[in-house]
């Protein structure tokens, strides 16, 4: 069935406010290995002098309190010279830093930007962690992480069977805009039964794209059982809501009196 060209192909997820919830384990820490057999002078010396390496060795000493007394700001402090050298180890563990509210008030969309960051310029460590975390605990944070660099190809191939993977979680834990981009996937890939369920959780949080979408499978009969009135009886409050495609589509049915009397005024 030709769809007027209304689904949305390869639509956009726009997140909500983050939740920085999961637990990072020190295994998370980017360390360059040959940095950990010098003693705590030696390597505040190198990093005195501007060793980006050493400078993120002495923020991992001071987060662990291994060799110094635990101190997240100083951790976070030499972090940030690292960062701006661009050692891609500083910038990972930055954003641990805020993600976790360690040393720094909780940033959760700060803590996203640096990760992505530090996976761009080399860490290859991020991603196969926040893997682990993911499956241990099911963290949302991580799981936003994860969707977005596989479906913008950061640090890994493309791959957007894993994407839908970690939408559905997304949308299972209640997430609007998680259900909707779900739905469109599910839709565009003629799976229309799987499309109407979480059109319909979204129709419920009040999005009116989703309400619209609701109308439209109810209207055609597409994974639901057809039922014009009531798809049309949805897709007006979506065009009064000024949705372009709800506005065409109801226009439409009472031009050619389709599921209602036939109205051109209308």
């Amino acid at each position: 069935m030709k769809l007027n060209g209304l689904i949305i192909l390869g639509a956009a997820l726009v997140l909500a406010p983050l939740s920085a919830e999961a637990t990072v384990s020190k295994a998370s820490l980017s360390v360059a290995p040959k940095a950990k057999k010098d003693s705590v002078a030696i390597m505040k010396e190198k990093a005195e002098k501007g060793d980006a390496v050493a400078q993120n060795q002495m923020g991992v000493w001071y987060y662990v309190g291994k060799k110094v007394k635990q101190d997240y700001k100083v951790a976070l402090d030499w972090w940030a010279k690292s960062a701006k050298q661009n050692n891609p180890d500083g910038i990972g563990n930055m954003a641990m830093c805020y993600q976790l509210g360690n040393g720094i008030k909780k940033d959760s969309v700060m803590a996203m930007t640096l990760y992505k960051s530090a996976i761009k310029k080399g860490n290859a460590s991020i991603i196969p962690q926040h893997e682990k975390i993911v499956k241990n605990s099911g963290s949302v944070f991580s799981v936003r992480l994860l969707m977005d660099c596989y479906q913008n190809g950061i640090g890994v191939k493309r791959d957007l069977k894993k994407v839908e993977i970690y939408q559905e979680v997304l949308a299972k834990s209640g997430d609007v805009d998680a259900q909707f981009a779900l739905a469109l996937s599910c839709l565009n890939s003629k799976r229309s039964e799987k499309a109407a369920k979480y059109f319909a959780l979204a129709a419920k949080k009040g999005k009116k794209e989703a309400i619209y979408y609701q109308g439209f499978l109810l209207f055609n009969g597409m994974g639901v059982e057809q039922d014009k009135a009531k798809g049309l009886a949805l897709m007006t409050p979506a065009a009064e809501k000024n949705l372009p495609a709800a506005q065409y589509q109801g226009g439409r049915a009472y031009y050619e009196g389709d599921g209602v009397a036939k109205d051109i005024a209308k």
